[in-house]
């Protein structure tokens, strides 16, 4: 009888490693230090393809968020989601960064120096919008331009059925929704629920799972949930209410009386991320659980960074 080998064969290994959990970055770090081979395979294209493949949904690996020190002296910082994270440097921050959106393993920001003071006058209340194709390397042709009457675009937004969605606020109706439709290059505005009582900053747009755009909105600690249901034909019905969730039961509120503000939306994480006095945390619309991320800093945008960690490029010790 032949004796017991104790090597696994590649086929299996791959197979092993495939199913290692993608929210935790750091497993994958030791393992493609422990071995030159699985490095490689680790970091092999057709591995990553399938990893893709099978878990679908991309981790949020930690977030990004602007912090203000005074009017023109800011940095961005970046907050694992793990204590292990291998993509956080411990009280690292990028000065005079301001990011704008997070999406797809890429950050768009833009680096601000001031000079002097900011112009008083208000300009025209008017956006318009350019595509750029990283393909070709080239920007479309700008869409006509749309008056906002005195609404602000937040810069956080949604991406649902080729639009992305985007929210209006500190305008005269209250606050609604701005829709780019990508393949048209067209701009439109979008009621909220007139059942919602929204103010500005209380609201978040989400990404529901059946390619549908959701809206969360708060009612003292009750959050509100509603989804743009669409007919038979594709056109819009109405805004349907679809669940109430009382975040006193699960959220250290601390006092009934302390404000809590939605921020954000993790695309395809059912998460939303809140704030209250003191601290910043991430709230599982499934789960109805809610974790710490922070204590409370002074920030002016938090914005989630979701990727499949690949060790691309790591030093191997043996």
């Amino acid at each position: 009888m032949a004796p017991l080998s104790l090597v696994l064969p590649d086929e299996l290994i791959h197979e092993i490693l495939l199913f290692l959990p993608p929210d935790d970055p750091a497993l994958l770090v030791r393992l493609s230090i422990l071995s030159k081979p699985w490095h490689r395979l680790l970091s092999h294209p057709s591995f990553q393809q399938r990893y893709r493949k099978l878990h679908q949904k991309a981790p949020m690996l930690g977030f990004l968020y602007n912090e203000f020190f005074n009017p023109t002296e800011f940095a961005t910082s970046f907050v694992p989601a793990t204590e292990s994270c291998p993509l956080s440097i411990p009280g690292y921050k990028l000065p005079n960064f301001d990011v704008n959106d997070c999406r797809h393993r890429h950050v768009l920001g833009c680096v601000c120096l001031f000079e002097g003071l900011f112009p008083t006058e208000l300009m025209e209340w008017t956006t318009t919008a350019y595509l750029y194709s990283s393909e070709t390397g080239e920007w479309t042709v700008p869409t006509p331009g749309l008056n906002l009457d005195g609404y602000v675009i937040q810069m956080h937004n949604v991406l649902v059925g080729g639009a992305l969605y985007f929210l209006l606020t500190y305008g005269p109706h209250g606050t609604q929704i701005l829709k780019h439709d990508i393949g048209k290059h067209h701009f439109s505005v979008i009621e909220q629920p007139a059942a919602a009582v929204v103010l500005d900053h209380g609201t978040v747009l989400i990404a529901v799972e059946d390619g549908m755009l959701g809206i969360g909105h708060l009612n003292n600690l009750s959050l509100c949930l509603w989804t743009r249901k669409a007919g038979p034909d594709g056109t819009v019905v109405a805004w349907t209410q679809d669940i109430v969730i009382d975040l006193a039961t699960f959220l250290p509120i601390g006092y009934p009386t302390i404000k809590v503000q939605l921020i954000t939306f993790v695309e395809g994480g059912d998460i939303i991320f809140a704030s209250t006095a003191l601290r910043v945390h991430s709230i599982d619309l499934k789960l109805l659980h809610a974790k710490k991320l922070r204590e409370r800093p002074n920030f002016g945008g938090l914005y989630p960074f979701t990727s499949f960690y690949c060790p691309l490029g790591m030093f191997i010790l043996f």
